[in-house]
């Protein structure tokens, strides 16, 4: 089995390894493991996805950047359909006190996805 890394960073959702264009979501297969991780930023990120989600945790979930382990292992289930899921990363960012989150750039969010493919 594979595994896709997702990467959170202040510039957005990044894959390794990579895809041909940023805005095209990785190719992963029902058994593969996805680990989400955030690199290099000190704030809590929570993975929602848009419709239905092909891990076999099926909910949002937090990754946090300022722990000792700054990922989430998470597995594609094998009851997975093939298709595209796309999800949106929400942070929670440190706000310096009367001021904007320390990254402007993402306090709205952003967004990618995993097209799964039958094995």
């Amino acid at each position: 089995m594979a595994t896709q890394y997702v990467d959170l960073t202040d510039e957005g959702v990044k894959y390794d390894p990579p895809t041909l264009s940023p805005s095209v979501p990785p190719v992963v297969k029902p058994g593969d493991t996805v680990i989400f991780r955030v690199i290099n930023i000190p704030a809590t990120y929570t993975i929602s996805w848009d419709n239905s989600s092909p891990l076999q945790n099926t909910g949002s979930f937090q990754v946090n950047g300022s722990s000792l382990t700054p990922y989430s292992n998470q597995e594609v289930s094998t009851t997975a359909s093939a298709a595209t899921y796309p999800f949106t990363v929400s942070p929670d960012l440190p706000v310096k006190s009367g001021g904007p989150p320390e990254y402007p750039e993402e306090s709205g969010g952003s967004h990618g996805g995993l097209e799964v493919s039958p094995n």
